[in-house]
């Protein structure tokens, strides 16, 4: 998928996040952190692609990346990255996270979405949306206790880390 010039601030954000937890045979390149984040502001690195690649190396060995349909790893899994959108409703204003293009996926969805507004990212591993599938997508607010926060379809996570090795 293209990036568009105004996702890219998005992606800038992602990538800043994601570089601690990348490969240790691309930190160790010589101003990589500098010629990644150059890239990214050009809009020419696939933050979803990063992000696979963060979460099965940090996942010690539960899964690896795969190029298959409806998945991303070879336990099943898919990698969503989102931000959190932010709408009106009945004349309040809540942030929502909004996860699109899940009715062929075949398993668990590791989703990290990113809070602009509060220069926060959020962790989420959801593990049962069959009821929405048809839908073709995910929708809760950060602020609900939701059934894919609360553990009856899936949880928030409090880190990176905890989301690689769910």
């Amino acid at each position: 998928m293209a990036t568009t010039d105004v996702a890219v601030k998005y992606d800038i954000a992602f990538i800043e996040e994601l570089y601690e937890y990348l490969p240790k045979h691309i930190k160790s390149i010589a101003g990589s952190e500098h010629i990644i984040s150059y890239l990214s502001s050009q809009g020419l690195i696939q933050r979803d692609r990063l992000f696979e690649l963060a979460l099965a190396e940090n996942s010690n060995g539960k899964y690896i990346m795969c190029s298959k349909a409806a998945r991303d790893f070879t336990d099943d899994s898919d990698a969503k990255s989102v931000t959190v959108n932010y709408r009106e409703k009945d004349g309040r204003i809540t942030p929502n996270v909004i996860i699109t293009n899940i009715r062929n996926k075949v398993g668990a969805l590791r989703v990290m979405a990113y809070d602009e507004i509060n220069e926060e990212f959020r962790y989420y591993y959801i593990f049962d949306y069959d009821s929405v599938r048809a839908y073709d997508r995910i929708e809760f607010s950060i602020l609900s206790n939701s059934k894919y926060n609360n553990g009856e379809c899936g949880y928030e996570l409090d880190s990176f880390a905890q989301l690689a090795q769910f």
